[in-house]
């Protein structure tokens, strides 16, 4: 579907969805037009941020709403960020495809494989964008790797890793399992979508062990303070990721790409907090170092300004979408699959998970 003019943002859930608000704001093809959440306090923050930035003349038309069932009645707007607890994600995404609203949802999709199907049926043959915020795919540093990989410089990918090791402190709804909480799930889901882009297929099956410090064997209901994550994909290209959130480290995350004929080394934030790469290529033959400009590209949360440029394209242009619905149940078959292997100790399939 195309449009002229800017795109009409609501976002909802204002606690991370500031963030989607001070980004919509500097784009000169958005206007925002509603915020909502709950808390009352941030609706009207938010509103008054909205209206000192873009100005009097847009002032009359932005509406505050508390209740999100009340702003898609009122629909003033073509877009909708939702930016809410996941739990809360599957029943306002439907809500706004039937209102006929391009949605951004924030990742993970879904918490469970069942709300996915039922995301997935409701935004089957329509036709407004559903893309899933999975912003590390449209950052400039994973589109650089895509390119190095496609070029046959490294040779055939072989293996691919992430390592997550930092110190953090999980609050609110994110510090329960049940809710894919902690940062193995909540994050770390980010690095197993992109390490399946690199490793170009889907996965086959997975192995995970995690458990807060010290603990061994199956793990059911608590949130892996430390983990490690094995994968299969379906062309034979094996796959790791390591998470520890007890650890503070001078290099927090950091990820591989190993082929037959070269390697790339890659750091999400350093230098300059958008990325850089150490290639080797042909052999090894030639080495490559790649900085991702800090001031070009989004610093320190990759992809977060690309994305909505990506989601703006869909809607005005009819690019395809840079994370489709299928790609954000791929994640949530990944986060099942990784949840019940650290649960029982056994290897979980992808076409079990897929079948049930």
């Amino acid at each position: 579907m195309k449009h002229k003019g800017k795109v009409r943002y609501a976002v909802v859930g204002l606690s991370h969805g500031m963030e989607h608000v001070g980004v919509a704001l500097k784009n000169s093809r958005v206007e925002v037009v509603a915020v909502c959440d709950r808390d009352k306090a941030k609706t009207k923050q938010a509103l008054a941020h909205v209206r000192d930035a873009q100005g009097a003349e847009a002032a009359g038309r932005i509406g505050a709403f508390d209740d999100y069932r009340r702003m898609l009645d009122w629909g003033e707007f073509d877009a909708v960020v939702i930016s809410t607890p996941v739990m809360a994600h599957k029943d306002m995404a439907i809500q706004a495809v039937k209102a006929r609203k391009h949605v951004l949802l924030e990742k993970p999709m879904t918490v469970t494989m069942a709300e996915a199907d039922e995301l997935r049926a409701a935004c089957k043959g329509s036709k407004t964008v559903c893309q899933i915020g999975y912003e590390v795919r449209s950052s400039q540093m994973v589109r650089r790797v895509t390119e190095l990989i496609r070029s046959g410089k490294i040779g055939d990918v072989v293996f691919v890793w992430w390592h997550s090791f930092l110190l953090c402190e999980i609050r609110g709804w994110r510090s329960e399992r049940k809710n894919m909480g902690g940062k193995l799930f909540d994050c770390c889901c980010h690095y197993w979508d992109i390490l399946q882009l690199f490793a170009g297929a889907r996965f086959h099956r997975v192995s995970a062990f995690g458990s807060r410090q010290g603990g061994i064997g199956p793990n059911a209901d608590q949130i892996p303070s430390v983990a490690t994550v094995n994968f299969e994909y379906q062309n034979g290209v094996k796959g790791n990721l390591s998470s520890s959130e007890i650890s503070p480290t001078p290099e927090a995350s950091l990820f591989g790409v190993v082929g037959t004929n070269g390697i790339i080394y890659g750091n999400p934030w350093r230098p300059e907090g958008a990325g850089s790469l150490d290639c080797y290529t042909e052999g090894c033959l030639y080495r490559e170092q790649i900085t991702i400009s800090g001031a070009l590209a989004s610093r320190g949360h990759l992809g977060f300004r690309e994305q909505h440029e990506a989601f703006l394209d869909s809607i005005l242009q009819g690019a395809p979408v840079v994370c489709t619905v299928d790609d954000g149940y791929e994640v949530v078959l990944l986060n099942t699959a990784v949840d019940q292997s650290i649960a029982t100790g056994k290897v979980v399939l992808r076409d079990d998970l897929a079948r049930g």
